[in-house]
């Protein structure tokens, strides 16, 4: 039988069940001890708790809590042998492999870490895995493995991770796939705290990029073609938009006044026999007016 992963009806379910529990004396002083950052005292009194709790849903929970303590204070081997213990539960199992997976990177063992990230409990579940999928290329970067990290990661559609693969791409000397992964992230939000980093780092790459530009920069500045248009070359436009020029309606019929000299306006779209017709005519009027 599959493992159910953790979504957002069993994370309520938790919550219905296991709030009234820690809302008594033991549970309020562990939450206490948490806030605090006393992390090793919250450890104990966590696993104290779960130790005293016959529903399983509960003691797990109180597990899960000791266990995230225990990461707190850099305890990284007694949270492993709960994170360990808590991937066997059927609806915690998913988010202690995370934690788990958090544990091994922070004890330098990426290899195991990156394993337990492209393992099914994670790929497969809803919830945790676009998180799974963020921490992963954080594990690569860490680890220095450039290569894979813009193999596997390239087409992310988050902006922390797509960041990380342009960065590796100038690392390997990919300059002007960087460019262009840093353009793209930078025009998408230009204002934003991603969008700030991205400018900074390309900057660094690129360093007559922005320079002295008040509305788009050089470098986002296409070959053929206009540049990209930002908010900020946007504002900084100095002339206004141009409206559409109103053209005045000619009319097709003319008076015959209106023939003499141009005789070719006496019947503009007629047939090739009619307009003929119509010169001959026109230069007659105008022949024996002349007399």
């Amino acid at each position: 039988m599959a493992k159910p992963g953790l979504s957002p009806e069993s994370l309520q379910r938790f919550r219905k069940v296991t709030a009234p529990f820690f809302e008594d004396v033991k549970g309020q002083s562990a939450e206490k001890l948490w806030q605090e950052g006393k992390n090793l005292e919250c450890g104990r009194a966590f696993k104290d708790i779960a130790a005293l709790e016959r529903k399983q849903i509960v003691r797990d929970v109180a597990l899960f809590r000791a266990a995230r303590c225990f990461e707190r204070a850099r305890d990284h081997v007694e949270a492993q042998k709960l994170y360990e213990h808590l991937q066997e539960q059927n609806v915690l199992g998913a988010l202690a492999s995370l934690r788990l997976a958090v544990v091994f990177h922070e004890r330098g063992e990426s290899q195991k870490s990156l394993a337990l990230l492209d393992s099914d409990i994670l790929t497969k579940d809803p919830a945790l895995s676009k998180r799974a999928r963020a921490f992963h290329a954080r594990v690569l970067e860490a680890s220095g493995n450039d290569r894979a990290l813009v193999k596997v990661h390239e087409n992310a559609k988050d902006s922390v991770t797509r960041l990380k693969v342009a960065m590796a791409q100038a690392r390997l000397g990919e300059r002007s796939a960087a460019v262009a992964s840093m353009r793209a992230l930078y025009v998408r939000a230009p204002n934003s705290s991603i969008g700030r980093e991205t400018r900074t780092e390309l900057a660094q790459i690129d360093p007559t990029c922005f320079g002295e530009s008040v509305g788009t920069p050089n470098c986002l500045t296409d070959k053929l073609g206009s540049p990209v248009i930002t908010e900020r070359a946007l504002k900084s436009t100095r002339f206004p938009i141009k409206l559409p020029r109103m053209r005045p309606l000619l009319e097709l019929r003319r008076p015959m006044i209106h023939c003499r000299g141009r005789p070719e306006r006496c019947a503009m779209g007629a047939t090739p026999l009619i307009l003929l017709l119509a010169i001959m005519t026109c230069t007659t009027k105008i022949h024996a007016q002349s007399i």
